[in-house]
This record gives structure tokens, sequence and C-alpha cells, in this order.
């Protein structure tokens, strides 16, 4: 269920100097840093050691490293790199079936995030790489009806971000990659710190979730994405409560008192607030808390 970013070692352009790459850098790590703030679980993988790539033309991430002004951006790429899987993802990623290559250059991260169903992420080196997708050749083998290979050549369009702006593409893919193969609720439970990281769930919460089973497990399922979304959204300063994605209310007076709960310091708070899901009359109760940005969740079941 891990993101994964398959960094485009073609966007590394040897030609470019050293302020246009760092300025580019700059682009990268903040593309980064925003993808895994809305997935904790989001991983970068690279061709070789991250040390050891070559930026441009002698000038690699151990020098960019070692001025002052970088050392906080590395932390974070390391902090992703050391996530991802071991350096041969891209090569088992890209079996020997299967090439893809990129105005005539082999370019193996472009077809690890293609056959993976990924995130492809570049230097904006050059204004080509400024695009939510890019189109790559690809030949494959393709076994035909006498049981012979043939070769199959063609397009395809990978999924691609090198700045913050291209990423916002991509938000709606981000958020749901690998949501769709979670099929039981100890599994969305065990998830929620990465799928909702803006949403925080009491402890009462698991066993309500393990209860889920089919409908009313995909639809709480995307339910929660929905409070997710509206509450990354959520600027407290300016707005009460968030943009809902889906009818959310709270209870009538006369009910608010079935919605306490003892939240996780054993205070005993109101979660009237709710948002409904099917099949029957489900509900998710939750609370506002402003000071943190964070939607708390109390209850997930039939009404209360």
């Amino acid at each position: 269920m891990r993101v994964l970013l398959f960094f485009n070692e073609l966007s590394c352009v040897i030609e470019s100097d050293e302020s246009r790459i760092d300025a580019c850098m700059v682009d990268f790590v903040e593309l980064i840093r925003i993808a895994r703030k809305k997935r904790r679980d989001t991983a970068l993988v690279t061709p070789s050691p991250l040390k050891d790539m070559e930026l441009g033309d002698g000038y690699h991430v151990r020098q960019w490293i070692n001025k002052a002004e970088n050392r906080d951006r590395w932390r974070l790429l390391q902090s992703a790199r050391n996530m991802s899987p071991v350096s041969s993802a891209l090569r088992e990623s890209a079996s020997g079936e299967v090439e893809y290559s990129h105005q005539g250059r082999s370019a193996e991260a472009l077809g690890g995030a293609h056959l993976t169903d990924s995130l492809a992420v570049s230097l904006a080196t050059d204004s080509s790489w400024r695009t939510p997708w890019v189109v790559v050749d690809r030949t494959q083998a393709i076994e035909d009806v006498d049981g012979s290979l043939d070769l199959e050549k063609g397009t395809v369009e990978v999924r691609h971000a090198a700045t913050p702006t291209e990423l916002r593409h991509h938000e709606e893919w981000l958020a749901c990659s690998g949501l769709s193969g979670i099929t039981t609720g100890r599994q969305l439970w065990d998830a929620g710190a990465d799928f909702f990281p803006n949403l925080r769930f009491l402890g009462r919460t698991k066993n309500d979730l393990e209860q889920l089973e089919g409908h009313r497990l995909r639809a709480v399922r995307d339910r929660l994405l929905e409070l997710e979304r509206a509450t990354a959204e959520w600027r407290p300063e300016s707005t009460h409560q968030p943009a809902w994605k889906s009818n959310v209310t709270p209870e009538s007076s006369s009910r608010k008192s079935r919605c306490e709960f003892q939240d996780a310091n054993g205070i005993t708070r109101t979660f009237d607030m709710h948002a409904r899901f099917t099949p029957g009359a489900g509900r998710v109760h939750f609370r506002l808390v402003p000071e943190e940005r964070v939607l708390e969740i109390a209850y997930i079941g039939s009404k209360l």
C-alpha cells in the first residue's frame, strides 16, 4: 500500500549549472515534503544511492548536501529514500518483457512508475518536465494466438510531477493510492495514519472498524477519505468548519447526550457532528479540534 515516487534519472541534465540545479532541487524537495504530508507512507525510489547521484556535470548530491541551506532538505530526502524498497526495485519493476524509452533514451524510472501505477518525479531542469503526464514509448512482448511472441510498440502516459504545481493534478490519486486494496476493517485501522493523517481515531473505533465488511466497509472507507480531504483543506482561522464533501450535520440538542465519549485523555466530550454512510443508517461521529486542525473520530457504526 506504500506510495512510490520513482525518480526520473533523465531529468538530471549534465549541461545545467549548479545554481539552476539548486533551484530545481528546492522545488523537488518541496514536492516530496507535500507528498509525504498527504501520505506518510510515501517513499522515494532512486536508481542508485542518493549521495552517488549526479545532478549535473560533476555535481553530485553529496556536494549539494554540503551547502548549509540544504541540510534540512537532505534529511527529508533521506528519510523518504530510507522508506523505499531496495535499489533493485526499478529493475524488478521493468522486467525484460517490456521496455520504456523517452525521446530515444531508456526510461527505467518512468517505466517503473507506469508498471506499478505510481508517480514519476523529476527535476524541473527543462520545461518539458513541467507537466503532470509524460508520454513514453513502450515496447512489450505480446503472445499471438499460435503461442509465438511478437513485439508491440506504442506510447503510454505516465503520471508525473516536477514541482508542487504538477502534484496538485494528482492529489486524488495520492490520497486513494492503495486504498482499494484494503478489504478488512483491521487493515483500515492499521493503515489509518498513512491514509488519513488529518483524522485522529479514538482507540474504541478499532473495534468499530473491525466489525465492518463488504459494502459497509467500502462506504466507510470512502466517507473517511472525504473527511480527510475536507480537513486537509480546512483553514480554522478563516472558517468555523471544513467545506464538507458529503452531508455532515450535528445531532439535535435532544440527542447530544448519546454522542458523549471519553477522548484519549479520559475527558468526556461530545462528538455530535456526524457523516452518514449506507447501507442502513450508518454514522461516523466526530468533533473538530481547530487548534490542531484535526478531526477526532469517536464512533463508526449504526445510528446511535
